[in-house]
């Protein structure tokens, strides 16, 4: 990816590029990553008119809507390794993980570098680190309730180090496994100053010229 400085971003959803391009698509490849890159590779792309250099996905991880046509920013998270099974074309043969691995490299050959919107300050529905173990995963206030500083439900204890060790190996499998170039992290602060700085460290020792964004 460029520097920093030289970025020019164009924040998207899989979908939302996809449902109404202008290209021969089935109805299943508009639905996620192949229609993607099929848009992509199209020489009049409207996406290859705009004159950016980077594209930011809304969050393509596993959320926790329970079927492939639901429209879904995919701001509830809950499987932090897994692209998103409804976005592949046939998710019961994991299609989604070369498909997904598809659409960045296919970003990449047409200079586009790639950030994928993480959500790690709270987790989707049902939220499975709650069976693990509720008061070592989430913050709790004094009855043992969740405390909702998210504003989705619940708030990650990001600073325990097995949910640290999480957030830091599944961003690591992404770039390794997928190319992926950056990551914008939402609701940022509540992951933590010191939980940031251990994910800068450990990414830029992976890719040096990784694209790191804190929202808010």
């Amino acid at each position: 990816p460029p520097p920093w400085q030289d970025l020019s971003i164009l924040e998207c959803h899989v979908r939302d590029l996809t449902q109404k391009a202008p290209i021969e698509l089935n109805e299943t490849e508009r639905l996620g990553f192949a229609g993607v890159t099929r848009l992509l590779e199209q020489d009049a792309s409207y996406v290859r008119t705009l004159g950016v250099n980077t594209l930011e996905f809304q969050p393509i991880q596993q959320f926790d809507s329970t079927d492939r046509d639901t429209y879904h920013w995919g701001y509830m998270t809950n499987a932090y390794f897994a692209p998103c099974a409804w976005y592949g074309t046939a998710p019961s043969k994991a299609s989604q993980n070369h498909e997904f691995s598809e659409m960045v490299r296919t970003c990449h050959d047409q200079d586009l570098s790639v950030i994928i919107d993480v959500v790690y300050n709270h987790v989707g529905e049902p939220p499975n680190l709650l069976y693990i173990d509720k008061a070592y995963y989430f913050h709790l206030d004094e009855t043992g309730e969740h405390i909702n500083w998210s504003g989705c439900g619940n708030t990650l204890r990001a600073e325990s180090a097995m949910a640290r060790r999480l957030i830091i190996e599944s961003l690591c499998h992404l770039v390794e496994t997928y190319g992926v170039d950056g990551f914008r992290f939402d609701l940022a602060e509540l992951i933590s100053i010191e939980v940031l700085k251990e994910i800068g460290d450990a990414l830029r020792t992976l890719k040096p010229s990784i694209i790191l964004i804190a929202e808010p």
